[in-house]
């Protein structure tokens, strides 16, 4: 009986801290024109179309346009129903997701030590402008983390259980140039929770989507300083800060 246990709670461990990428969002939108996007190996998004012979050279302005919500469907999902959360007050937490993810965005380029692009309130011809949806956004469940610290046996199952319900969250962006309009590159990702032996982001409902959208914002960073043949490598799926 022990031995099964402690081959219950080794097993738990293993998946706790085994990682791998999200896969990618079975939703398509008209956000993006996905028939136009696929996977770069230079890129860490799951898809991107970036158009032939567009050159960031002229550009030094970056605008992050108010995050879109209206692609995540409260209605048609099953997930705000298991969150202990009423409809309204998960309205009010994608709002305030999507201004986080403004924010975020808008601090990565500001905090740039390159300082490749200013943060405008305003695009004009030496802007490119960013527009983001956030197509899919899964809260953590905290009762459940908490849940997987049950004594002996009762833990790991909860652990394994978690491994099937992982927070998620789901981008698409479409980047503008400043005076014309035009569309001059499209992304899209998904993502999910990061893995931890402990961390303290598991006792909130979204921190690590938002974790995952920190990450995002500095890939764009990342990619907006890169040069020519330079690989954007993908986030690590292990956390290292559990705080």
């Amino acid at each position: 009986m022990r031995s099964s246990i402690y081959c219950i709670l080794i097993l738990g461990l293993c998946l706790s801290i085994a990682g791998c990428k999200a896969a990618p969002s079975k939703r398509t939108t008209d956000f993006v024109q996905s028939s136009y996007m696929e996977k770069r190996e230079d890129l860490p998004f799951h898809s991107a179309w970036i158009q032939e012979g567009f050159d960031l050279t002229p550009y030094d302005k970056v605008y992050i346009a108010p995050v879109n919500t209206s692609y995540i469907l409260l209605d048609d999902s099953n997930w705000w129903q298991n969150s202990f959360k009423s409809y309204s007050d998960l309205k009010k937490d994608v709002e305030e997701v999507a201004d986080f993810t403004k924010k975020t965005f808008e601090k990565a380029f500001k905090d740039d030590p390159n300082k490749r692009f200013k943060v405008v309130n305003q695009p004009d011809e030496k802007t490119v402008v960013v527009e983001l949806a956030i197509i899919e956004l899964t809260p953590n469940k905290p009762y459940l983390k908490l849940a997987r610290f049950a004594p002996f046996g009762a833990g790991a199952a909860v652990t394994l259980l978690n491994q099937t319900n992982l927070s998620t969250v789901a981008f698409e962006s479409r980047v503008r140039d400043g005076q014309s309009g035009t569309i001059v590159a499209m992304f899209a990702d998904r993502e999910q929770e990061k893995k931890y032996l402990l961390t303290t982001k598991n006792l909130t409902w979204y921190s690590h989507a938002k974790e995952v959208i920190e990450d995002w914002a500095h890939q764009f960073v990342a990619i907006g300083n890169r040069k020519p043949g330079e690989i954007v490598k993908d986030s690590a799926t292990f956390g290292l800060k559990p705080w």
